[in-house]
């Protein structure tokens, strides 16, 4: 089959290009053909997502939206698998070449600010479906930072690009989470397809722990060291929670009676006051060391991984699913996390780590989470077991094949005239 992906740049920049660039791999896999449509290859500096190099790929910054196009239309492509476009002409017109499949990667196109998050009375996921009565929410609860021009540009922009998706043959997502959020908003149960990695949720009172130390020989112990060594990972934007993670970091330390270092790997918009904020702490606590290292690649990533005692996913946004976590179960390291979003569906409680509440998401509740999980060593050794245990269940292979079987029977769908878009 020859399937052409779209999305708004070529570069790896954060979640939505990683899952590229494990999914084309598998395709690729798979006996598919692959072809490639974004509309900006930047930064330099960073790594393109991997293609084969027969591929075609056509960038609108280079050679203009109808060079593209005309590219596209004439690679005949069977399906288009559509992750985040931000031109709208670019996209409207690109999936009118061929059956379209919209994966949805998070709430760019069912919140006004996009992180389905408000902040009066104090900041909590939001639940409410899109529409105009976020518009006259949006200043009262804090939504979001943009000014009344910007805000009515962005209402318009997303009702456009939402009512868009009704022209595609199918939604995917990873969560139930996310599946739900269309739902809500009309889309019809058929037309919405939930392909996790994990195809079935982990029962908790069912997972016996002598079950999960069956993997425990497979990778090693926990490193043997006097301090506790956390890891974050991802975009330094105010909804992942850094701020949180900071600020209890004193509480931690002074729970465990031990030093602490965590390791901030990644970037965004918000790095230098995390930063500054950082540097203020361990001024004040000398048992306390942090390091920002910035975006790292696979091999570097495994190498924190591996060299840390816990994943720290602060983020008081809805996460659509927070897969850092299972990919860090792989390194037998297990997770403390706000109940936000999909994270609940791969984060089970005394099994690879500890959920906070979430309703609102407080440093104190954050704090109790990762104490449990460092409390002791048996306790961690536990998680670690239970972390890699969980995170084998990652199965791309069959992701790959689900994704696969919907291409191929929307393609026959379509070959028999009766193909239909979502309504």
């Amino acid at each position: 089959m020859r399937i052409a992906v779209a999305n708004w740049n070529l570069r790896k920049l954060g979640g939505i290009e990683s899952y590229l660039d494990k999914i084309i791999a598998g395709l690729v896999r798979g006996g598919h053909e692959i072809a490639f449509l974004c509309e900006r290859d930047v930064p330099a500096d960073r790594a393109r997502i991997r293609l084969p190099a027969d591929s075609s790929v056509w960038c609108t910054a280079s050679i203009g939206r109808q060079s593209a196009l005309d590219g596209l239309a004439s690679w005949a492509p069977d399906i288009i698998y559509v992750h985040r476009l931000n031109n709208y002409e670019l996209e409207e017109k690109a999936i009118a070449l061929a059956p379209a499949v919209f994966f949805a990667h998070d709430y760019q196109r069912t919140c006004l600010s996009g992180v389905k998050t408000f902040d009066l009375p104090v900041t909590r996921p939001c639940h409410r479906r899109f529409g105009w009565p976020c518009v006259a929410l949006y200043f009262p609860r804090q939504c979001g930072k943009s000014g009344p021009a910007a805000m009515w540009q962005a209402f318009r922009v997303k009702s456009r690009q939402l009512g868009l998706l009704r022209r595609y043959r199918a939604i995917v997502t990873h969560s139930q989470r996310m599946r739900a959020e269309y739902l809500k908003h009309g889309f019809r149960a058929e037309f919405v397809h939930r392909i996790p990695f994990r195809l079935e949720p982990v029962d908790a009172a069912s997972f016996q722990s002598s079950g999960a130390a069956r993997h425990a020989d497979e990778a090693g112990t926990a490193p043997s060291r006097s301090s506790a060594r956390l890891l974050f990972v991802g975009r330094m934007e105010l909804v992942k929670g850094e701020q949180v993670l900071l600020d209890v970091l004193p509480a931690v330390a002074d729970c465990l009676r031990r030093p602490i270092e965590v390791s901030f790997a990644g970037d965004g918009t918000l790095r230098r006051q995390w930063q500054e904020h950082a540097e203020r702490i361990e001024t004040a606590k000398s048992n306390i060391r942090i390091r920002f290292s910035g975006w790292l690649d696979e091999s570097q990533l495994d190498a924190l991984e591996d060299d840390c005692d816990l994943l720290v996913v602060p983020s008081v946004w809805p996460e659509p699913f927070g897969r850092v976590g299972l990919e860090a179960g792989l390194r037998r390291l297990p997770a403390a996390a706000f109940a936000v979003g999909g994270i609940p569906e791969w984060l089970i409680d005394g099994i690879n780590g500890y959920l906070a509440p979430a309703d609102p998401p407080t440093a104190a509740k954050l704090a109790e989470s990762i104490v449990k999980c460092l409390r002791n060593s048996e306790t961690h050794s536990r998680l670690r077991e239970g972390a890699l245990a969980i995170a084998k269940q990652l199965t791309l292979d069959q992701h790959v094949e689900q994704l696969s079987a919907l291409f191929a029977n929307i393609r026959a769908t379509q070959s028999k005239g009766s193909g239909r878009p979502i309504r």
